[in-house]
């Protein structure tokens, strides 16, 4: 296992944190939503990103929905510990319900740095991969292990915290609004 990551769903988007441990190779790794919800095949059953816009690759929250894959979250950067963390915000794509849902879609961790060049970004192979399934937290798993279907599920979500009267604008803009679920990588 390589960790976890979490996705609410906000106003501003869809929040996701991942917390990752024991991963191999130190340095920047791709990561990335994919467009189907299969783990098989060492993660190559996830098919391509997520990009149901048909647009460029490049990285959501900086080139938005015309100019990036919605899956397009960039890289998270892997400390000599096989530790690392990142967080962002996916504005227009939500994990449960509307357009650009992400529920049942794969989740992959990517051998190499994505170097934003096209049509993908030039990340490698898959070396982690989860299924996104709310609202159930989820393992996502290194993919040399063969993946059992159902064997990701750890266990169920905590409910989400009832928001403080007296929020900021921009913590309202970031406030869960109706799911939440954990995938672990």
């Amino acid at each position: 296992n390589y960790g976890e990551v979490i996705f609410v769903d906000t106003t501003a988007g869809l929040k996701v944190d991942a917390k990752l441990i024991n991963v191999p190779n130190p340095g920047k790794h791709g990561f990335h939503i994919h467009e189907l919800g299969s783990c098989d095949e060492k993660g190559n059953a996830a098919g391509s990103h997520y990009n149901p816009k048909k647009a460029n690759h490049g990285f959501l929250p900086k080139d938005t929905m015309t100019g990036a894959h919605l899956g397009d979250m960039g890289n998270v950067e892997i400390a000599p510990d096989g530790s690392g963390q990142v967080s962002v915000v996916l504005e227009g794509v939500t994990l449960k319900g509307g357009d650009h849902n992400v529920e049942g879609r794969a989740i992959i961790l990517h051998e190499k740095e994505d170097d934003f060049s096209q049509p993908t970004g030039n990340a490698g192979g898959r070396i982690g991969c989860g299924i996104i399934k709310a609202p159930e937290i989820v393992s996502v798993i290194p993919t040399t292990i063969p993946v059992v279907s159902g064997s990701d599920v750890v266990s169920s979500a905590s409910d989400i915290p009832n928001q403080s009267q007296n929020e900021t604008p921009q913590n309202q803009q970031n406030r869960p609004i109706a799911s939440e679920t954990s995938v672990g990588i």
